[in-house]
């Protein structure tokens, strides 16, 4: 999944299998990464606003359920720019 935020849209990731890399920028659109790495039965939430991104963390197959509510829905990448600026 991209860099992306939501202006008005929190994020709640659950991780049913594998493990899952939840990483957020901070502060938004600076270089430091902040990564959550996810077990099966844990959670995190993502506030809207923050710049970040879901992946996989791990060598096997993950899956996750996300959640998202609090607001009208929209999905705004961060720039190629900004992008590159962050190591993967």
């Amino acid at each position: 999944m991209p860099w992306h935020y939501h202006t008005a849209v929190t994020d709640w990731c659950y991780c049913l299998e594998g493990v899952v890399a939840a990483q957020v920028r901070e502060p938004a659109g600076q270089e430091e990464i902040t990564t959550l790495r996810l077990a099966p039965g844990q959670s995190c939430r993502i506030e809207a606003g923050k710049v970040h991104r879901l992946a996989n963390g791990g060598d096997a197959v993950c899956r996750y359920l996300l959640v998202q509510a609090g607001g009208k829905y929209d999905f705004n990448k961060v720039g190629a720019a900004v992008a590159r600026a962050v190591p993967e």
